[in-house]
């Protein structure tokens, strides 16, 4: 990460926390969750995945206007289905995940 700043951060409980803050490396970031989303696919259906997935990340602000579009598109989306998110295995305190139906353009959704 560039640019880092150690700080804390005060929850509305008054607990602190330590952050960090800076620039991340937004590709790294990028291959580090195509490795999830990969490892998660083999997991639930025991076989590699060898179609295309492309990572959207909701705290970039994408200088592509229809990626940044399609980035809010999905918030909202993913906003509405909230409420009947039921996650897949996992351990709710590191992080949620779910596989979603395809849509009607045949694409598997992946929420992390």
């Amino acid at each position: 990460m560039k640019d880092q700043l150690f700080d804390n951060f005060t929850t509305a409980d008054g607990v602190k926390c330590p952050v960090i803050i800076g620039r991340p490396n937004i590709e790294r970031l990028r291959s580090c969750f195509l490795h999830i989303a990969s490892g998660l696919y083999h997991y639930k259906f025991n076989k590699v995945f060898t179609g295309e997935c492309k990572i959207i990340m909701d705290f970039v602000t994408y200088q592509d206007y229809k990626t940044e579009a399609f980035k809010l598109l999905c918030r909202k989306i993913f906003q509405i289905d909230i409420e009947t998110f039921n996650s897949e295995e996992n351990n709710q305190y590191i992080f949620n995940y779910k596989f979603l139906e395809p849509d009607q353009f045949e694409g598997v959704s992946k929420v992390i």
